[in-house]
C-alpha cells in the first residue's frame, strides 16, 4: 500500500520522472529516518520491516 501511494503522489507532483524516482527516493528517506529519527512512533511503524532485511548473508 505504501509503495502504491508513493508512486501515485510522485506521479501527480512530478509526472513520469517522479514515478521512476519515487521508490529509490522513498527507500533512502526511510533509511535516513530509521537512523536519525527512530524514537518517533511513526518512524518505528514505517521502518519495522527494515530490521528483517538488514544484511542477512
Amino acid at each position: 500500500m505504501e509503495v502504491f501511494l508513493v508512486i501515485l503522489i510522485a506521479g501527480h507532483l512530478a509526472g513520469v520522472i517522479g514515478m521512476m524516482l519515487a521508490i529509490p527516493a522513498y527507500t533512502v528517506l526511510r533509511g535516513f529516518a530509521r537512523e536519525f529519527f527512530y524514537q518517533f512512533r511513526v518512524v518505528k511503524h514505517l521502518t519495522k520491516r527494515m530490521d528483517n532485511l538488514s544484511l542477512q548473508t
